[in-house]
């Protein structure tokens, strides 16, 4: 017959406990797992479903003798290391948001916005259209079990009862550079085929002066601007996975791992 003492079952309470709340960080926090339109009950069964897998084979430390103020800080702990994963994730996706307004402002549709229900606000149509594609792109590269393995593996890098390093969050904000640089690169093709488009609009009206340049502009920028859009997508697959690389390799550098 099994006899179980009290701690006993306070660690395996604890074993399980430290990474649900690292988990449910995560989850709040990362794209796709923690959208609006997912109901907040699947985002608790994701949770603690996660936390049933996890919680046999991760390192949790030893569990503390009682429930004092130590243990709401640690919770408190574990649950932004999870929101720090989550957080540089969602910089991934908000790279093609970047580039898709961009790009929406050059050929004059920044007008049309629609109701993200991932994010729940208003998003022209462009950064919509990245977004969905990028969310394919990322299940079809199998992005989601490489940063479901990467939570696991966040549990060696920072072990329960240890806190992100200082320089971590210094390098989040950093990464705001990294999020504009990248969404401007891949608008830039799009933004220098506008421009030149611009300037033969701009010679056409100096050559012919009775044209109304202000009607038949905007027809011209929208479908230019339409047409290099469509040939942009022919670089969106081995874009997106460099940039699924990057921010993989940016998660690591925050937990410490490289």
């Amino acid at each position: 017959m099994i006899e179980l003492d009290v701690p006993t079952l306070t660690g395996w309470m604890y074993a399980y406990i430290w990474p649900l709340f690292r988990i449910s960080g995560f989850v709040m926090a990362a794209p796709i797992f923690g959208a609006q339109m997912v109901p907040a009950r699947v985002k608790i069964f994701i949770s603690l479903g996660l936390a049933a897998i996890l919680a046999p084979v991760v390192p949790h430390g030893e569990p503390p003798t009682g429930i004092g103020f130590d243990v709401w800080v640690q919770a408190g702990v574990q649950t932004i290391i999870g929101v720090i994963m989550g957080f540089a994730l969602q910089m991934l996706f908000q790279i093609f948001v970047v580039a898709g307004q961009i790009l929406s402002l050059q050929m004059g549709l920044g007008f049309a916005s629609v109701n993200d229900p991932v994010n729940g606000v208003s998003i022209v149509v462009l950064s919509q259209f990245y977004m969905m594609l990028a969310t394919l792109i990322f299940l079809l590269l199998n992005g989601h079990l490489t940063i479901l393995q990467m939570l696991a593996n966040s549990f060696i890098w920072i072990p329960v009862g240890q806190w992100p390093q200082v320089d971590t969050y210094w390098l989040i904000a950093q990464s705001g550079t990294w999020l504009f640089a990248s969404g401007l690169s891949l608008s830039l093709p799009g933004m220098v085929a506008l421009l030149l488009v611009n300037l033969c609009l701009g010679v056409i009206t100096k050559a012919a002066p009775q044209l109304n340049i202000f009607a038949i502009g905007f027809a011209f920028l929208l479908v230019f601007g339409l047409i290099i859009f469509w040939a942009s997508m022919s670089d969106m697959l081995w874009q997106q996975e460099n940039l699924m690389l990057e921010a993989f390799d940016k998660i690591k550098v925050y937990l410490g791992a490289s």
